[in-house]
Parts: C-alpha cells; sequence; structure tokens
C-alpha cells in the first residue's frame, strides 16, 4: 500500500534548497511524519513523542506540514488555523496582548520562534512553497538563535552585521524582507507575514 505521507516535505525540502539563507543547510531540521489537521487523531500523539527534540540543544527546527485544502483559499483562512495548531502544541490558549515586548511562545518550557510558509504565498514572498500541496509551520527553539549570534561571543554591532547581511542577500535573490521584519518591535507579528509588502500585519492571534 503506497505511503500517504511520502512527498509530504518535498516543499519544504526545496526551499531549503533553494532560499538565500546561508545559514538554513547547515540547520539540524526535524520531522513530525504526519500532517496537521484539526480531524487527524494521530497528530498530537506524534508530535507529543517529538515535542523533546525541541528541548535539544542539537535541534535547530521542528517542521509541522499542513496540507493546502486544510490551510484554506485566503491568508485568513491560514492564520485561523495556524492559531489552532499553535494551542494545541503550547497546550494553551493564546490569548491577551501578546504584542508586548518580550512575548515569546512557549511549548513545554521551551521558549520557541514560529514561522509559516505556505503555497498562497506569491513567489517573490520569502514564505513561499513552490512545489508540493503543504504548507509548513517551523518551530525554531531559541537555541538555535543564539548558536547563530552567540550573546556571549558577539558584540551588539556584529551580530546587528550578521542579521543585516542575511536580509541583504533575500533582497539580492528578489524576496526582499518584509519591513515590519526589518525594525521588528515583537515576535509575533513576524509569525504569519501579509501576502504582499506593504500590506497590513496579520494578526493570526485575534482570529
Amino acid at each position: 500500500m503506497p505511503d500517504p505521507h511520502r512527498n509530504l516535505f518535498e516543499g519544504f525540502t526545496a526551499l531549503l534548497q533553494s532560499t538565500a539563507c546561508p545559514y538554513a543547510r547547515l540547520a539540524t531540521t526535524r520531522f513530525v511524519p504526519v500532517p496537521y489537521s484539526p480531524k487527524s487523531p494521530d497528530f498530537l500523539i506524534m508530535f507529543r513523542k517529538r515535542q523533546p527534540w525541541l528541548a535539544d540543544p542539537g535541534t535547530d527546527a521542528l517542521i509541522v506540514a499542513i496540507h493546502f485544502s486544510e490551510l484554506g483559499k485566503t491568508i485568513d483562512d491560514h492564520a485561523r488555523l495556524f492559531r489552532r495548531l499553535l494551542n494545541l502544541v503550547s497546550d494553551h490558549e493564546i490569548a491577551g496582548n501578546i504584542l508586548t515586548p518580550g512575548w515569546q511562545l512557549q511549548i513545554h518550557r521551551t521558549r520557541v520562534f514560529a514561522t509559516l510558509f505556505s503555497p498562497l504565498y506569491p513567489a517573490r514572498n520569502p514564505r513561499s512553497i513552490q512545489k508540493g500541496t503543504y504548507g509548513y509551520v517551523m518551530l525554531q527553539p531559541e537555541h538555535s538563535f543564539h548558536k547563530l549570534l552567540p550573546r556571549n561571543r558577539l558584540e551588539e554591532h556584529q551580530r546587528v552585521h550578521i542579521k543585516h547581511t542575511i536580509r541583504e542577500a533575500f533582497d539580492r535573490s528578489g524576496k526582499p524582507y518584509d519591513a515590519l521584519d526589518r525594525q521588528p518591535p515583537t515576535e509575533a507579528q513576524k509569525y504569519v507575514k501579509p501576502l504582499h509588502l506593504g500590506d497590513p500585519m496579520i494578526e493570526w492571534w485575534k482570529y
């Protein structure tokens, strides 16, 4: 019997191979082997078995796949399902003013940055998936950022320079960062990006 999830991560693999980020190919990326669906009885079981990876210093990202039919046809549909997923894996309702400086998603006491990628995004958007029929949520533990930008070994101007270099690489590739990423006051607004540069912030936490 053919594996229904055989091509589950082909879109994300293609993204890693083509991204302008110079560090993506060096990352240790792990995967939840079944896609997320609110109707799936297996997803949370599979996720909990792999949840300890987020606290493992050797893990840079844990990837969750979501079929495009589940994500929906609009960015609002995407935002609604994204919040539902984060509520599930963090085991609490995301509420309140999460735009408060210092707020960050936590999954089992591990601070995590979440990023949505989807075929809905146009090709010039860094969040665009160009292959396959799945979107992805990348859960990136805080220690992964510290490996790249260690506070104990780099001065602030060195950290800023590395970030600037990455953004310049995306600019040269024709997939510029959104302005909200260039001067980010908070974490949450970067989780789900608008479809086009200059579009309003996607307030996914309100859905």
